[in-house]
């Protein structure tokens, strides 16, 4: 979610931003996970990424799918689609996911279904795979 200080407006749904705007050299921990994309999956990932940025197809922040795989996670049914699922609006982890499955990479099995998808998901997909490299400061 987006809100514009002393505007009258509020964006809701995906954005693009890149690191640098968040991380000023004053990173204490972060994370990267190469998954070791071929550059045709790379461009794939990226171009689906984009295209949900675009304002005809932006991809909304969805509040009631985090209640859905919250749901989910307490009931111990996190394979079967998020009950709020809305094809139209991702949370960050599942939109992520989204992407590397265009790219046919996905990352994790049917346990866990895309609409479900938990941060935690993509950081143990990446250690799993040899993929994570933490930085300390």
């Amino acid at each position: 979610l987006h809100v514009l200080a002393g505007q009258p407006q509020l964006r809701n749904g995906v954005q693009e931003n890149w690191i640098g705007k968040w991380c000023r050299g004053n990173i204490q921990h972060a994370a990267v996970i190469d998954l070791g994309l071929s550059p045709q999956e790379t461009a794939l990932v990226l171009a689906t990424a984009l295209q949900l940025t675009d304002e005809e197809e932006r991809a909304r922040y969805p509040l009631k799918e985090l209640v859905g795989t919250w749901l989910a996670i307490v009931t111990g049914r996190r394979w079967l689609r998020n009950p709020f699922d809305d094809p139209r609006a991702m949370y960050c982890s599942a939109y992520v996911r989204h992407c590397y499955r265009e790219a046919r990479r996905d990352f994790l099995d049917t346990s866990v279904s895309t609409s479900n998808t938990t941060p935690e998901d993509v950081a143990r997909a990446g250690a799993a795979a040899n993929a994570l490299t933490i930085f300390h400061r």
